[in-house]
């Protein structure tokens, strides 16, 4: 919100009454005990209830800030204080409260994993721009911590504020409180203002603070200058100097990090470039046996990314992820993580036997890793569908049932970017006449880039697939909503995990109204519905959606066609930028294999003219746009993989860069048809090129391959 909403109250709450600060003071005493008495907070709390009334905003913040701690624990009475703090700052809209009861509201808030709904987060994040001059160091540290654990970038004045008053007082911060603000502004991507010499202020501060770091400081410092240093541009480069003092201080400490702490640390000193040396020895310190599957292969990612030319020095993580990999614990980030680290290891050190032996794991390990993924996906869409039908049968929830929406025998219903047929069979046993539109191709069945009009009137319904990306799903309502006559429902169904819980808010506008969101128990699925109202939709056609950008490539402007919601956006990503910056000069004929709207394709024409260029993409509005971005290539094929490409079409090299998820979730499918089929479009000597992330297990996987 761009502000904090009107409080209900017009005035702020009076001083808190002696019994009720007596009330809170009880709470906190019973909540410093460790481990706490069940009984006494329940009594304190129980306390805090009855003096409600009596409780400022200050005392309200506390009171969120101890139940926080609890962690959930504690019973009803602890609810029933919560609920009392939470009515307290909603009603005054948090306008009485100073800079120590902000932070601690914010950081309660974010602790309690409440999320950004209702008016308290914003009248919070009000307050603090407000009282940001005046908040002391801990309340800084409070602040951006809970900005960082809400996923909330702060407005740019409360960040503007923040960050001047965190240059002011970075020389008092403790070293926690300097760790946790470092770590924040890591986690949260922010830029420094030019104004706040807030990056000088603090690089001084830690450097003065080194050598009373504890391990967690050291693992949030070594992260968070990690993350910040590879930002482009970079938002805070540390020297040489600081970077070997941590190094050393993480080296001292080994024993003490948790495993994610250790993780983190590597991680970040890997990114800082750090003296490999000295990298390993911080492992090698630390108790490798604790670590499980995440963190090991991140400690193994980042020696190898140090590229350490002594294998000895990686023997003990990569013994523990031989471990896990034996007994099939490493998911595929994992396995990826771990096989980078092989082959940058064995680039430096050889064929040693730990490099040797883990790899025979890896390749045992992964293709049961990638089953996993593929099927996980699977069960999604099934699970989404499922929950759709459910609430269709009208048994949980009544308002949601589809009798009522399917009144006549002639319903006309256009389905979209459903892949199954459950939901087309149940709307058929309602009699209704069911179109589809599919853009992605499904084995043979081709994609249509756009939806048809009727011949003759309206759709009475349709039903959403979510798309994967949030500009998909708004194109699509976009060119659905012409096509669904006034007073016609619209469906969309997902999953959370896909983003389904925002559906209800993408379909508010004035073509649709009445939206509701329904979600599963366990808040796995969610279901919305909207009424198409009486307003005009002014028809749409897929050329009113189109964007024409400006593409760079190769040091020429290109004028580049795009559609909301195609990958990249019309610009170049940084992975194919790093594909076409190894590739040599391109020869015979090509294929860009999941083209999107063509950058490969244009790249490799620009470079060689007169090249044979072939496109294939499963995504036919995606094809759309690359047949006006690249019109010389030579044919553009609308195929679920290989699946429609002519039998005997063989090539010199195939160049893509494989989607590996769809929306947020990983998904494998295509990445291991390319490395299974690949090879067999190759003509004789021929090349696949390929980029991914360096924790998709590519290698293993083209191990795998045998025609490799």
């Amino acid at each position: 919100p761009a502000a904090a909403p009107e409080a209900k109250r017009s005035k702020t709450r009076p001083s808190s009454s002696w019994a009720a600060r007596e009330a809170v003071r009880a709470l906190r005493e019973a909540c410093r005990q460790w481990p706490w008495s069940h009984a006494e907070v329940a009594a304190a709390a129980e306390w805090v209830k009855q003096e409600q009334e009596g409780l400022s905003e200050n005392d309200a913040a506390a009171v969120l800030q101890l139940v926080a701690r609890l962690d959930g624990k504690g019973g009803g009475s602890v609810a029933a204080a919560q609920e009392a703090a939470t009515r307290i700052l909603e009603e005054s809209g948090c306008r009485g409260l100073d800079a120590c009861g902000a932070a601690i509201g914010l950081w309660a808030w974010a602790r309690a994993r409440r999320g950004l709904q209702g008016i308290i987060p914003a009248a919070l994040q009000a307050r603090l721009a407000e009282l940001a001059p005046g908040c002391k160091p801990q309340d800084v540290a409070n602040a951006l911590w809970a900005f960082a654990k809400l996923h909330w970038e702060p407005q740019s004045g409360t960040w503007n504020a923040l960050a001047t008053r965190a240059a002011e007082v970075a020389g008092d911060m403790k070293p926690q409180e300097l760790s946790i603000v470092v770590w924040a502004l890591a986690s949260l991507g922010l830029r420094i203002p030019d104004d706040s010499q807030l990056g000088t202020a603090l690089l001084r501060a830690v450097s003065q603070s080194s050598g009373y770091f504890e391990a967690q400081s050291v693992a949030n410092l070594l992260w968070g200058f990690g993350r910040l240093a590879i930002m482009e541009p970079p938002a805070l480069l540390i020297d040489a100097s600081l970077l070997s003092t941590l190094v050393r201080r993480a080296s001292q400490l080994a024993t003490d990090f948790t495993p994610q702490g250790l993780a983190n640390a590597v991680w970040g000193s890997a990114q800082l470039r750090a003296e490999p040396t000295k990298v390993a020895q911080v492992v090698a310190n630390a108790d490798i046996s604790l670590l499980a599957a995440e963190d090991v292969g991140v400690v193994c990612w980042s020696l190898g990314r140090l590229g350490l030319s002594d294998e000895d020095l990686a023997q003990a993580p990569l013994q523990r992820a031989a471990e896990l990999a034996w007994s099939r614990e490493l998911d595929w980030q994992a396995l990826g993580r771990v096989d980078y680290a092989v082959r940058a290891l064995g680039s430096t050190a050889g064929s040693g036997k730990a490099v040797s032996r883990i790899r025979s794991a890896l390749h045992r390990n992964a293709r049961s890793a990638i089953e996993v993924v593929n099927a996980a996906r699977g069960e999604l869409n099934d699970g989404a569908v499922a929950f759709l039908l459910s609430a269709w049968a009208g048994k949980k929830f009544p308002d949601l049932a589809l009798r009522g929406d399917l009144p006549a025998e002639a319903t006309r219903v256009l389905l979209v970017d459903d892949t199954g047929v459950a939901v087309c069979q149940t709307l058929r046993e309602h009699r209704a006449k069911v179109s589809r539109w599919r853009r992605f191709c499904q084995g043979l069945r081709e994609g249509v880039a756009w939806p048809s009009p009727r011949r003759s009137g309206g759709y009475s319904a349709a039903v959403v697939r979510l798309p994967a990306t949030k500009a998909a799903l708004e194109l699509a309502l976009r060119a659905v909503a012409p096509l669904v006559e006034a007073g016609g429902t619209v469906w969309l169904y997902g999953a959370r995990a896909e983003g389904a819980h925002t559906m209800a808010a993408a379909i508010k506008s004035p073509i649709f109204d009445t939206a509701s969101l329904v979600v599963e128990h366990q808040g796995a699925f969610s279901v919305a519905k909207a009424r198409r109202s009486a307003a005009e939709a002014p028809a749409c056609e897929m050329q009113d959606c189109e964007e024409w950008k400006e593409l760079e490539l190769d040091g020429q402007q290109l004028q580049w066609r795009v559609f909301p919601g195609l990958f990249a956006g019309g610009a170049l990503d940084v992975m194919t930028a790093a594909l076409l910056a190894v590739l040599p000069s391109p020869r015979g004929r090509a294929l860009d294999f999941c083209c999107g709207s063509g950058t490969i394709a244009a790249a490799l024409l620009l470079r060689a003219p007169g090249m044979r260029v072939d496109l294939l993409d499963a995504d036919a509005l995606a094809l759309e746009a690359a047949r006006s971005n690249v019109p010389a290539a030579r044919s553009f094929y609308l195929s679920d993989g290989f699946a429609s490409l002519p039998e005997q079409r063989c090539y010199d090299w195939i160049v893509s860069n494989p989607p590996v998820h769809l929306g947020l979730q990983p998904d494998l499918t295509v990445l291991c048809e390319l490395l299974a089929t690949g090879p067999q479009r190759l003509r004789p000597g021929g090349f696949l090129w390929l980029v991914t992330q360096t924790y998709v297990p590519v290698g293993c996987l083209t191990t795998a391959a045998s025609t490799v």
